[in-house]
């Protein structure tokens, strides 16, 4: 803003310099205005509440759907350890088996080893007697 001085010389003015209007300055805050802001801010606090509840119920039934997910895959979990199990005896069965076929063959190649004259035993017939 530029204003002329006594002389015509244009001088630069700013706001802060420039003549004050008119208007009477505003009045100080009136119990009214302190009762609408005060009024403004319990709404604005009780909407955060509000939010916050929401969320936490939000929160909690997100955590509760993950609990129930945990216990669903541990109870998998120890189905599948039990199965393991269950498997591992049974490998542990068929290498019973195994050393006792190994040893019975080890036994059957020492006799044969001990008297390579005598005649092959005789294998146990495999039908049944009728």
């Amino acid at each position: 803003m530029t204003t002329s001085e006594p002389g015509g010389t244009p001088r630069l003015v700013y706001d802060a310099d420039a003549p004050k209007s008119a208007e009477a300055p505003s009045a100080p805050e009136t119990a009214p205005d302190r009762k609408r802001w005060r009024s403004a801010l319990r709404v604005l606090v009780a909407a955060l509440l509000v939010a916050v509840a929401i969320v936490a119920v939000e929160e909690w039934r997100r955590a509760a759907a993950l609990e129930a997910r945990v216990e669903e895959l541990t109870a998998s979990l120890a189905s599948a350890q039990r199965e393991i199990a269950a498997r591992r005896a049974q490998i542990d069965t068929i290498r019973g088996s195994l050393a006792d076929v190994r040893e019975r063959i080890h036994a059957l190649e020492s006799v044969a080893a001990a008297d390579p004259a005598a005649p092959p035993a005789q294998a146990p017939s495999q039908t049944p007697a009728h």
